[in-house]
C-alpha cells in the first residue's frame, strides 16, 4: 500500500518538475539578473515546497 502511494508520489512530482523546468527556463535569466545560481538540489527542493 505505502508503495502505491510512494510510486503515485511519484508520478506527481516528476510531472511538477517537468512544469517547474519549463517555468525555470523561462525564468533562467531572472535568476542570472538576480544573481542566483540553482543547483539541482536547490531546484527539486524548491519544487517538492511548492506541492
Amino acid at each position: 500500500m505505502y508503495q502505491k502511494i510512494v510510486i503515485l508520489y511519484q508520478k506527481l512530482t516528476n510531472e511538477k518538475i517537468k512544469k517547474q523546468r519549463i517555468q525555470m527556463k523561462k525564468c533562467s535569466t531572472y535568476f542570472i539578473h538576480k544573481g542566483t545560481i540553482l543547483t539541482k538540489n536547490q531546484e527539486i527542493k524548491q519544487v517538492f515546497q511548492d506541492i
